[in-house]
């Protein structure tokens, strides 16, 4: 398995607490999915530094999420809801599990890097 990022990479670009072992185990696990979910990436990040440093921002923005997760001054919260009489509060999170995951446009920039324009495309037509 590819590790595409560093636990400097995160440390670099994360300023919250950092455990390096929940860290190194989270940077291996979301190497493992992008690879899993990016077809031919373990190829393309050699051979091309845009790909390679496309998955090391990705890896490094999936930890990020899940450790955003686990902090308690409301980071990664989705929307907070409060009332004043009978003191009332609901914190919805938005990764409250702490998965690792992508979001469509970040799956879709990196399969452009690594797609060459001779490569087929699946589209779908409205309606059909």
């Amino acid at each position: 398995m590819t590790a595409y990022a560093t636990l400097e990479d995160l440390q670099a670009r994360y300023t919250g607490q950092i455990d390096p072992e929940t860290a190194g185990t989270l940077l291996g696990d979301a190497s493992f999915w992008l690879g899993v979910w990016v077809n031919g990436l373990d190829a393309a990040v050699t051979t091309n530094s845009d790909v390679a440093t496309a998955a090391k921002l990705l890896v490094v923005a999936m930890v990020k999420r899940a450790l955003q997760s686990q902090v308690a001054d409301l980071p990664g919260v989705q929307s907070i809801t409060q009332a004043a009489g009978p003191y009332n509060q609901a914190i919805t999170y938005r990764n409250p599990e702490g998965n690792l995951y992508l979001y469509g446009n970040e799956l879709e920039a990196i399969t452009s890097l690594i797609s060459s324009p001779q490569d087929a495309v699946s589209m779908r037509s409205p309606g059909l």
